[in-house]
């Protein structure tokens, strides 16, 4: 009887080991990028309205909402995860025409609106280059395709543009850090491109 319940002891222990080292392959994000590439260059989002109501014009009261992104990513071994990664961002901003170059206002009450929105989906690939159970850090590098979609109004909200372009996307974040539990963790990225220069949130593992 005392053999019968040591064994069953000592296989107890071996099973909850194994379950605590398992390898949770899969993995879900959401994540919250400040200042994504899409913010910069405002003066050629300028030159794009002007362009499309046909004469000069002023841009004011930008405001920006930052890139939201969900991702999934598989890792087929513990120091490398291969994913894909969307994301959606927007810049609105009030647009003053003027008469001609010499930067005399149509009007105080004869403004339009202009919002940029960008949808970007893009592979990625994650290099987990120090890893333990509670803390790890790596780098993230990601490149596919953005759609920018520009809708300018004029004063009457009459649709002055509506246009469609797609660029290449890409994030390069080379050093992140996840602090957690195997299966729940936050993270903070730092890099460049479409997720941000800033990103933050959390993932789950399974």
């Amino acid at each position: 009887m005392k053999k019968l319940l040591i064994s069953i002891l000592l296989m107890m222990i071996v099973v909850n080991v194994a379950a605590q080292t398992e390898t949770r392959r899969h993995e879900v994000a959401l994540s919250y990028g400040i200042a994504p590439i899409t913010e910069f260059g405002s003066d050629d989002k300028e030159l794009q309205v002007g362009y499309a109501w046909g004469m000069y014009v002023n841009t004011h009261d930008e405001k920006y909402s930052e890139a939201i992104g969900l991702q999934y990513a598989y890792q087929p071994v513990r120091w490398f995860e291969l994913g894909v990664v969307g994301c959606f961002n927007r810049i609105t901003m009030k647009v003053y025409p003027y008469i001609d170059s010499t930067y005399n206002y149509i009007s105080e009450n004869a403004k339009g609106d202009a919002s940029f929105n960008y949808l970007t989906i893009m592979p990625i690939i994650k290099l987990n280059w120090f890893d333990t159970k509670f803390l790890g850090m790596y780098s993230k590098f990601a490149y596919g395709l953005s759609k920018e979609k520009i809708v300018v109004n004029n004063w009457s909200d009459k649709i002055m543009s509506d246009k469609e372009h797609y660029w290449p996307g890409y994030q390069v974040s080379p050093i992140c850090l996840r602090v957690g539990a195997p299966n729940f963790c936050f993270f903070l990225e730092g890099g460049l491109g479409f997720l941000g220069t800033i990103n933050i949130g959390f993932n789950y593992k399974f």
